[in-house]
């Protein structure tokens, strides 16, 4: 399994049952993982949930896998994707602390993704490439950072 089906997985765990998160195959930041959760607030869904660690998990990789670069487009459709199902019916206020709110998780999400993985960086970035070069799989990552 690789590492980003084990964070899909673990995403899809976190979005039904947290105390899933427990027993996080890392290790050590599945605590870690469980506080996250515990400081969304049930602010967002299951499937931002998940978009939001798969948006962390490509942030980590862009910065402890020299070559992997974030297509800076893909990136901010997929962050589009978090905003809030309901916005119009937001005050300003409510909006701001959701936007504070999203971007204070996002920070945390990649601050475990580079506690979990920057100690074995080798196979990280290994199932980061992998990941990058499977025609099927949905990434943030820029193909041809050069051009």
């Amino acid at each position: 399994m690789t590492i980003l089906s084990r964070l899909f997985a673990a995403s899809l765990a976190l979005a039904v049952v947290p105390a899933i998160a427990q027993s996080s195959e890392s290790g050590r930041e599945g605590a870690a993982w469980l506080q996250a959760y515990e400081m969304q607030d049930n602010v967002f869904t299951g499937p931002q949930r998940t978009a939001l660690n798969q948006l962390a998990y490509h942030a980590a990789a862009a910065n402890i896998c020299e070559g992997l670069v974030l297509d800076r487009a893909k990136f901010s459709t997929g962050l589009a994707a978090l905003e809030h199902a309901d916005i119009v019916s937001l005050s300003d206020d409510e909006l701001d602390y959701y936007h504070r709110h999203l971007l204070v998780n996002f920070g945390v999400a990649v601050g475990i993704m580079l506690a979990e993985h920057a100690d074995d960086a080798a196979v990280f970035c290994e199932d980061a490439r992998a990941h990058m070069n499977d025609p099927d799989a949905v990434h943030y990552f820029d193909n041809d950072p050069d051009e």
